[in-house]
């Protein structure tokens, strides 16, 4: 993988169990991520159930429950690490749809 445009090499692991995995997967995903940040790409519906259930309340965007294709989610995580993430306890920080991001540029 290429760098990310952020001036580094992060360390990429695949996981081909999340395409198309449920919530409960997804987190189970992350309980076992290591590092402090993590970006987890996967998809709908899995993805959209996950970041409502995984945020403590939904943020004010219109969207965010609809969870549209390439949408980003941005949390704050409440556990001290990914092994104690849970469900309901997570801010977010930040949502995003890709037409949004077209209108920026």
């Amino acid at each position: 993988m290429e760098r990310v445009g952020l001036g580094l090499c992060p360390n990429t692991t695949v996981l081909d169990a999340l395409y198309l995995a449920s919530e409960h997967r997804i987190l189970s995903a992350l309980e076992k991520a290591t590092g402090d940040c993590v970006l987890l790409i996967a998809h709908n519906p899995g993805i959209g159930e996950f970041a409502a259930d995984f945020a403590s309340h939904p943020p004010p965007h219109p969207d965010f429950l609809r969870y549209p294709t390439a949408a980003t989610a941005v949390f704050e995580l409440k556990a001290d690490n990914w092994a104690q993430a849970r469900f309901g306890e997570n801010e977010v920080i930040d949502f995003a749809t890709p037409r949004e991001l077209e209108a920026d540029t």
